[in-house]
């Protein structure tokens, strides 16, 4: 799925927009908790976006393109002791975790998140 969403942006085709989802991260929270199975998830779908940002800087007009890379979970997960496998409790105790890449070009390079 990765490679086939990768082929896109590195398509060379005028694109405003382009959307993502690596649900295989929530899906074991919500099924396996936080053990081993969590942390593989995580590092695939890592190496999934890193194919990604491959992908867009690997773009015949990336040199003249600017893009805006930006990576969300669609919410928090804190487990332990009283608290439950997966965060469907109230809304305050979701909060949404997010990292921005600067736009992709040459002078800020892809994978810096930015501050702030």
């Amino acid at each position: 799925m990765a490679a086939e969403a990768a082929r896109v942006p590195g398509s060379g085709e005028d694109l405003d927009a382009s959307f993502v989802h690596l649900g295989a991260v929530d899906e074991t929270a919500h099924f396996l908790g936080c053990g081993p199975e969590y942390r593989r998830a995580t590092e695939t779908a890592d190496g999934l976006l890193g194919q990604l940002l491959t992908a867009v800087r690997g773009r015949p007009g990336a040199r003249t393109e600017e893009w805006t890379v930006i990576a969300v979970t669609d919410h928090g997960h804190r487990e332990g002791p009283g608290r439950p496998r997966h965060p469907d409790g109230p809304p305050r105790r979701r909060r949404r975790r997010s990292r921005r890449t600067r736009p992709v070009t040459p002078r800020a390079p892809v994978g810096r998140p930015t501050s702030g």
